[in-house]
This record gives C-alpha cells, sequence and structure tokens, in this order.
C-alpha cells in the first residue's frame, strides 16, 4: 500500500490523531491500493447494520457477496495497523466501535481452531480470562491449522523482533509462501487474533504481536501506546515501496 504509507507518512499522525480531510485523504489512498473494493465493502456492511450487539461491525468470510478479490483486500487491511484508519473513519460516522471479520466462516480455513474454541464455549470469553490449560489447547489448535503462521510469531516473539518471509527462487516455493501469507493475514484479521494476543502477553511476559504487512510479523514489549505507534510506523516504513 504505498501511496497510503507515503501519505501517512506526510501527515505523521496516528489514526485518532488525524483530522477529517486527512482521514478522507488517507482513505481515498487505500482504495487505490487495494485491489477489489474492500473499503466500499465495508461501507454497504456498515449501510445495512450488520453490527454486533457488542457495538462491532463484523464481517462474514462465507458471505455471498464477498469475492475472492476484496476479500484478501480486507484480510490485509484488518489484519494491519492500517486497519485503524478505517476503524477511526467509522467510529466518528457512527457508534460502531470497531470493524473486523466474525465467527462465521472461520471453520473453514482453522477447524480445529474452532473445535476447540467451542469444547470450552470460548468465542464470546475474553481470552484473559481463560485458564493457561485452555489457552494453550486453543494455541496448539492454532499450530495445526496454521503451522507457518505460528512459526513465524513464535520465531519474532522469541526476539522481539520483526520477522519476515521472502517469497523463494521457485514456483513451488512461491505457492508455499503465498499459503503462508494467507495464513497469517487470515490468522491477525479474524477471531484467532485474541487468542493469539494473549498467548503473546502469557507467554512472553506481556509482549505484543501483530502482522505488518503479508508477509511480516512484528513483536515487542512497550506500554500499548507505544507499542500501536511503533507497529504503525513500521508498516509506513515496510509499504513505502511497492508490494512485492
Amino acid at each position: 500500500m504505498p501511496k497510503t504509507a507515503t501519505l501517512v507518512r506526510s501527515i505523521g499522525s496516528m489514526s485518532a490523531e488525524m483530522t477529517q480531510a486527512e482521514l478522507d485523504a488517507v482513505l481515498l489512498a487505500l482504495r487505490e491500493d487495494l485491489p477489489g473494493s474492500p473499503i466500499e465493502y465495508i461501507m454497504r456492511a456498515m449501510s445495512v447494520d450488520q453490527r454486533c450487539g457488542c457495538g462491532a461491525l463484523h464481517l462474514s468470510l462465507d458471505a455471498a457477496d464477498l469475492d475472492t478479490v476484496t476479500r484478501g483486500s480486507l484480510h490485509r487491511l484488518l489484519a494491519t495497523p492500517f486497519g485503524d484508519i478505517v476503524r477511526e473513519y467509522i467510529r466518528r460516522q457512527s457508534d460502531i466501535s470497531t470493524v473486523r471479520f466474525g465467527w462465521s466462516g472461520v471453520q473453514m480455513y482453522a477447524p480445529k481452531f474452532v473445535r476447540v474454541v467451542d469444547i470450552y464455549e470460548a468465542r464470546q470469553t475474553y481470552a484473559s480470562e481463560l485458564t493457561i490449560h485452555e489457552l494453550g489447547n486453543i494455541v496448539a489448535a492454532i499450530r495445526e491449522d496454521l503451522p507457518g503462521m505460528m512459526a513465524m510469531c513464535d520465531t519474532s516473539l522469541a526476539g522481539l523482533s520483526v520477522t519476515a518471509v521472502g517469497p523463494g527462487e521457485d514456483d513451488f516455493e512461491r505457492l508455499e509462501w503465498k499459503a503462508l501469507i494467507e495464513q497469517v493475514m487470515f490468522a491477525f484479521s479474524t477471531p484467532l487474533r485474541k487468542y493469539l494476543d494473549e498467548y503473546a502477553r502469557r507467554m512472553y511476559d506481556g509482549a505484543y504481536v501483530g502482522a505488518v504487512n503479508c508477509c511480516i510479523v512484528m513483536s515487542g514489549r512497550a506500554s500499548e501506546t507505544a507499542w500501536n505507534r511503533q507497529w504503525f510506523g513500521e508498516q509506513v516504513d515496510q509499504q513505502l515501496t511497492p508490494d512485492c
């Protein structure tokens, strides 16, 4: 998303600090950067009031009107800090607290994860309320469903660092890489994210972990405000050049 990153760098502010005119301009850049129509899709869902009782707008992975290209762009947007730009825009327009993918359709991509979560009746449970045994089993299921993504998270968390994976040299390696980045974007744009957040917090002494773009995972230990600035800044830096 190089156009967005260039504009955000020139603005020099976090989403919540931007003026309405700045937010409008950044949304236009996102529309130009992202294939399909992810911004329009979110606005359409917002207009028909798909919000949950918790105040969030939950999109469905298996929605009949969601095409493959737009879904991929929604994953990239909602998994990464630039998604907060859209969330801030929506909060100013309505009483919707946030936007993300909900549970509908998750079982198609992470069946073992959904099965274990449902054993503990933990879909609506705060991750912080789970026992270490419950959280461990949920993360183990994520590891079975999405092994490459969890390996990236573990590598990043072990060094509290930015971990990137390149596409490789041949067609087979590039297909493997494509599958991996789809895992990363899926994990951080769906309900899996709250369990990954809790896993990082408990197992790595209060650390944060998050996707920066499709092939990069970042972790760190700081205050929530400092982490959000570091994470947002890292995406800006990484996306100033055209995507691979």
